[in-house]
């Protein structure tokens, strides 16, 4: 239980998109971009030369800056490996879009144990997996998987479950308020419940917690 590095999870300056050769890391870069996200967009990705409109970089190695976050949208067995290689690049957190769900349940949990293992050198921090992501909007960071925006205000919510966090954003954009995180945790490998809690009490642009 602790919000180390957490602020390179939820006010990063650099953002780099590990991309999966499908449609989540294109609704990611749409949000980002759309949602005034300020510091460098850097999507790693040998197959494509861009990715709504930013260059894409052949491999983490070549990314020119390092990463306070990283989105990982590839299948989750490449994900020790990448957070290897993005832990030895500088990167502080992480956030695993793919499922472990339809593993098997010894697979499931090795494969677990390995993420855990490639952070823990650095003191790399992990969201998910099976998260659909998280927006901030004072920070300007949209990395959900939803595609409208989240008003600002001073309620944060954290969500197991995808389709609760969308019925929250529709009524929230329906009836005029706002929050300050829309945070979905997935399955909670790492950053877990505990740990956004501690973290939201010591922000004050955040009254209530839901």
């Amino acid at each position: 239980m602790t919000i180390r590095n957490l602020d390179a999870l939820f006010k990063p300056d650099t953002v780099a998109l590990i991309c999966g050769g499908g449609g989540d890391e294109e609704i990611i870069a749409r949000n980002l971009m759309s949602g005034g996200f300020k510091g460098p967009i850097m999507p790693v990705d040998a197959k494509r030369n861009a990715l709504a409109g930013a260059v894409t970089y052949r491999d983490i190695a070549s990314l020119p800056l390092p990463p306070a976050l990283a989105i990982i949208t590839r299948p989750l067995r490449e994900a020790p490996a990448l957070i290897r290689q993005l832990g030895e690049r500088g990167a502080r957190a992480v956030l695993l879009v793919s499922e472990a769900r339809g593993l098997p349940a010894a697979d499931r949990a090795a494969l677990e144990q390995a993420i855990l293992d490639a952070a823990q050198p650095y003191l790399l921090r992990v969201l998910g997996p099976g998260s659909q992501g998280f927006n901030v909007p004072r920070s300007c960071l949209n990395v959900c998987l939803n595609h409208q925006p989240l008003l600002p205000g001073d309620i944060a919510l954290i969500t197991e479950s995808g389709t609760i966090g969308q019925t929250a954003l529709d009524l929230g954009n329906h009836h005029g308020f706002g929050f300050s995180h829309l945070i979905h945790l997935g399955d909670s490998l790492d950053v877990d419940l505990a740990d956004v809690l501690d973290y939201l009490a010591g922000d004050f642009h955040t009254r209530a917690v839901l």
